[in-house]
């Protein structure tokens, strides 16, 4: 089959345009807000902390929204499309995720996949259950996530790694809430509110703390 130029230029306008918002979103709303934060990790001033977080949590919700149409949606089609791929499934609707572990399952199916083959199914065949296997699988995440985000921050500090650890019982928690609640309506909003809401903007502050201090 034939590349098709129009959809490679649809792609690249709008990685390019995914990546310029993203860039002003960090330029204008999170760099002045992390700065600002720094006294107040220095002070130990919890509420002044947790109104930065707050106020991070909108942009850094954009921003991680951005980022998830480039990648998963502009680049890699793009890619598949420069290399004639023909698997283009690469996210399902992790929006919708009533659980978190529904949300891990859909938001990034080629790292899912590899680690459901590389790692979730040859703990299986060692004979572990199905969560001690799904534990292992975390931990393998929550390492290279820690890598990631550790190497650019020049600090090694172990706020993603716990970050990703505690998804574990956030995933009981959100099953909880639909099966004995009979709630799944908040079990997404349990997902957003500690995903977006919360944890990605307190481990911002975290990293740039460490990274200014």
């Amino acid at each position: 089959p034939r590349i098709r130029k129009r959809f490679v230029v649809r792609r690249l306008i709008e990685l390019a345009f995914c990546i310029s918002l993203q860039l002003f979103f960090i330029e204008q709303y999170v760099m002045p807000t992390v700065k600002n934060s720094i006294q107040y990790f220095h002070e130990g001033d919890f509420w002044r902390i947790c109104e930065r977080i707050l106020k991070l949590a909108v942009p850094n919700a954009c921003i991680w929204l951005l980022m998830f149409y480039a990648l998963f949606h502009a680049w890699l089609n793009l890619t598949a499309e420069l290399l004639r791929f023909g698997d283009r499934l690469f996210y399902r609707d992790w929006w919708n995720a009533q659980t978190l572990d529904v949300y891990w399952r859909n938001w990034n199916l080629p790292v899912h996949n590899w680690i459901v083959r590389h790692v979730y199914a040859p703990a299986m065949r060692r004979g572990m259950t199905s969560t001690q296997a799904q534990i292992v699988s975390f931990f393998i995440s929550a390492a290279i996530h820690e890598v990631l985000v550790s190497v650019p921050c020049h600090g090694f500090n172990l706020y993603a790694f716990w970050g990703m650890m505690f998804q574990i019982p956030l995933i009981y928690l959100t099953r909880f809430i639909v099966t004995y609640f009979k709630a799944p309506f908040w079990g997404n909003v349990v997902f957003w509110v500690t995903f977006l809401a919360f944890g990605q903007p307190l481990l911002i502050l975290q990293y740039s703390y460490r990274h200014f201090e």
